[in-house]
């Protein structure tokens, strides 16, 4: 069965208009699928999460007799290098860099700040002279998707230290106004905002004829390549909360049908493949495909595809593909 697609069209896939700066303050899986700058990598957690066992170990601990389970530190140690074990890498490096880097710049300011025990509003204020005075060496701003990257990991750090919300909470108000004003001031300073790529029309030809429809996978990539190509919106966190009820039809005056969200036979052929799953939620929409359909003809699992999986999954395709490009 032919794609939906139109190979004609040549849009943009994804549209970045930082030029308003909008969405600084949105919530923390906004700010990380934004931070380009700071290479994502393709950890698949999703994936670790839904098929990893206990340790020995822990399984030793929660089988032993139920007074023995009375060490709590022994339970908190367990936990919290199950929590390290897990935790990406490069996210870890990027958010040593950057509170090693606030350090440093609190050190040449001959300040020294207890991140642990310091009041709110004192972090509240150094962070925000720590946002105003960021430069590259050469003395210019750094770009938005910096900046933004930059508090994303100043939020994990102070989230893992003490629970604090760098971004909601108000006496951070003025950092965050200070985050818009440098990314404005980088604007305004000539710098440009780089935008995805448009996707070339001979790959468009190239992905019609690779979304057959024949497996789980190519027909959930068909569906999420379509929800990116016509409705994409910045970052990637948005997909992970889709549900069927994301989907709407809506008559124009003229007596078109216009789509939000809905309206492509892939989409109506997935919604089939989903429903159809035993214990499915009724919700979730991207489920995990099964590796090979079964006499019982169900193609997926009940088990949700995570946003680690999600964002990169362009790049996979454009590979499988054989795109002239790895797409974003």
């Amino acid at each position: 069965m032919a794609s939906v697609i139109d190979s004609a069209l040549n849009p943009p896939l994804i549209d970045f208009r930082y030029a308003t700066v909008s969405g600084l303050s949105g919530d923390e899986m906004f700010i990380e699928s934004v931070s380009s700058n700071f290479e994502r990598t393709g950890d698949d957690l999703t994936a670790l999460i839904a098929d990893c066992t206990f340790s020995e170990e822990l399984e030793k601990l929660f089988s032993s007799d139920p007074e023995t389970l009375c060490n709590l530190d022994e339970l908190e140690s367990l936990a919290a290098q199950l929590e390290r074990d897990n935790e990406c890498h490069s996210t870890v490096s990027k958010e040593k860099a950057v509170i090693n880097r606030l350090t440093a710049w609190l050190a040449e300011n001959n300040l020294k700040v207890d991140y642990a025990t310091a009041s709110v509003e004192e972090i509240a204020k150094w962070v925000r002279y720590f946002y105003a005075t960021l430069r590259k060496s050469d003395g210019s701003f750094y770009s938005p998707n910096t900046i933004v990257g930059i508090r994303a990991a100043l939020f994990r750090y102070f989230m893992k230290l003490r629970g604090l919300n760098i971004i909601a909470h108000e006496a951070f108000h003025s950092a965050n106004l200070m985050v818009k004003n440098v990314c404005n001031a980088y604007l305004k300073s000539g710098g440009r905002v780089q935008h995805y790529e448009a996707i070339e029309s001979d790959d468009l030809v190239k992905l019609a004829s690779y979304f057959d429809r024949s497996t789980p996978t190519r027909l959930q990539e068909e569906v999420y390549f379509n929800v990116l190509f016509y409705f994409g919106n910045r970052g990637r966190e948005w997909l992970r909360g889709l549900t069927v009820r994301s989907f709407r039809e809506k008559a124009l005056s003229n007596g078109a049908m216009a789509i939000e969200l809905q309206g492509s036979t892939s989409k109506n052929l997935y919604l089939s493949k989903i429903t159809a799953v035993p214990g499915w939620n009724q919700e979730d929409f991207f489920l995990r495909p099964k590796p090979r359909v079964n006499a019982d003809g169900i193609w997926y699992t009940k088990v949700p595809v995570g946003i680690n999986t999600l964002g990169p999954l362009l790049k996979k395709i454009s590979s499988n593909a054989n795109l002239s490009k790895l797409y974003t």
